[in-house]
């Protein structure tokens, strides 16, 4: 091959380098957050409101108000594991 043609060469590959866009813009825009910090909000919120209303359930059946507590650590376990596994994938390790 000569210089020529090698360098002709060079010059359209820096041409098709400076050519290419840097990165694609991310569609979702900046709201993906946003989004995630709502759903984990009413994560929690769901997890212990229903825990809640079932250590009320439990409270009133039993007769004992103290079934109200084992609804809210119900409720509190699951608002953790919903938040967890929520959040799963950005805990990850690169």
């Amino acid at each position: 091959m000569s210089e020529p043609d090698e360098l002709e060469e060079l010059q359209q590959q820096i041409q098709r380098l400076k050519g290419t866009p840097e990165k694609e813009p991310d569609p979702r825009g900046g709201m993906a957050g946003v989004g995630l910090v709502f759903s984990l909000g009413f994560t929690v919120l769901g997890g212990l409101m229903g825990g809640d209303h079932f250590g009320r359930y439990l409270s009133q059946k039993a007769g004992n108000p103290q079934y109200a507590m084992v609804g809210w650590g119900l409720g509190l376990g699951a608002a953790l594991v919903g938040a967890y596994l929520m959040l799963r994938p950005y805990l990850k390790q690169k």
